[in-house]
């Protein structure tokens, strides 16, 4: 049973990004909340406040305040804020209730 459980951390680390510690112990995760074309976005656990959400890229990677989708920190062009902005306007709700899961202090 215990080859099980560490096959199934193992596959959790790969596809749901769960990082793990030496001792086996959960210390952080990401979860996708989105993904507009190339753009994959995410909320991680254990965060630094204001809430936000991380916009990844093959050509960058940036931040955004939950509420008011204003950049945090990066770098990005206004096409592709202009993509992110269209597609918080529907979701800011919902991407608060997962930063509240994911940072509950």
């Amino acid at each position: 049973m215990k080859e099980l459980e560490l096959l199934n951390l193992k596959l959790n680390t790969l596809f749901n990004a769960i990082e793990i510690d030496i001792n086996g112990n959960i210390y952080a995760e990401r979860q996708q909340v989105g993904k507009i074309y190339n753009l994959k976005l995410y909320i991680y656990s254990n965060d630094h406040n204001p809430p936000h959400f991380h916009v990844e890229s093959p050509d960058f990677n940036a931040y955004f305040d939950i509420r008011s989708c204003d950049l945090i920190k990066g770098k990005i062009d206004s096409n592709n804020h202009a993509k992110i902005r269209y597609w918080h306007k529907d979701v800011v709700d919902e991407l608060l209730v997962v930063w509240r899961q994911l940072n509950p202090k």
